[in-house]
């Protein structure tokens, strides 16, 4: 996923206010991590200086690429507990990697967010390492893209995934895959044939085990445990304020809490 995602759209909203209460009423715990150096930010190409965004007002699709992951990762039973990446804001924990997306914002959640937390600087990068060490999400996306699978509707999505399980496992062991190499695609194949898959919950089984967050090594936290000085790709579907990081306001909040932005 590319962090190019609100541009101006419905879900963000321009505030003209610029005093800092409307902030510390909704964010302190966010203020509170600002002061110990857990910054989120977002390259946006916005020209205000101060927004709230409320990402679970439209359902987003992945940018740039087939949606599946955005799809999966949003509603298999394992990732219950992770804002879902349809209906979040899409963020980054580095300054210089928000910074080639455009003005660099703020990016303060409200009170009680949570934060989902991918392994590296970008989820395309993802990989399953326990089983499929040469195996990523882009791997993955045109796998199912070349399958034609639905990638917008989760049910549909996996009624095709369930129908055609063993036809994907002769395509995956003849090496007819796009998945970049015949040793991903073997290794892969290998363990469906292997793996139980008489009934729907089997097959969900697998599937939930390709996608299994904490053998991807996402994590689940929250304002005050986010990495510092790392450069994670982030997200989180609660309700936001972003800060222009040039502006006053910014600036305003900076002082008045010691916080080195």
């Amino acid at each position: 996923m590319r962090l190019y995602e609100i541009q101006q759209d419905e879900r963000s909203e321009q505030l003209f206010a610029t005093n800092l209460p409307l902030i510390e009423q909704n964010c302190m715990e966010a203020i509170w991590a600002l002061q110990d150096g857990r910054t989120i930010y977002k390259g946006m190409n916005l020209s205000g200086n101060f927004y709230k965004s409320n990402p679970k007002l439209h359902i987003r699709k992945s940018q740039n690429t087939s949606n599946y992951y955005t799809l999966l990762l949003s509603n298999l039973p394992n990732w219950k507990n992770f804002p879902p990446r349809s209906q979040s804001l899409i963020c980054s924990t580095s300054y210089r990697k928000a910074q080639t997306y455009g003005n660099v914002f703020i990016v303060l959640p409200f009170d009680g967010a949570k934060i989902g937390v991918c392994p590296d600087s970008d989820i395309f990068f993802t990989k399953n390492y326990d089983y499929y060490s040469n195996l990523d999400i882009v791997d993955l996306n045109n796998f199912w893209a070349s399958l034609d699978f639905n990638d917008f509707d989760y049910l549909w999505f996996l009624r095709q995934f369930e129908n055609n399980y063993m036809e994907i496992i002769g395509i995956l062991l003849n090496g007819q895959s796009v998945l970049g190499n015949s040793y991903a695609a073997s290794e892969l194949g290998e363990q469906m044939k292997g793996a139980p898959h008489h009934t729907k919950e089997d097959k969900l089984k697998f599937l939930m085990n390709l996608y299994d967050p904490e053998k991807n090594g996402f994590i689940l936290s929250s304002v005050d445990k986010l990495p510092i000085g790392e450069n994670n790709e982030v997200w989180t579907d609660s309700e936001s304020y972003l800060l222009r990081k040039s502006s006053t306001l910014c600036s305003q909040l900076a002082e008045k809490y010691g916080i080195k932005l």
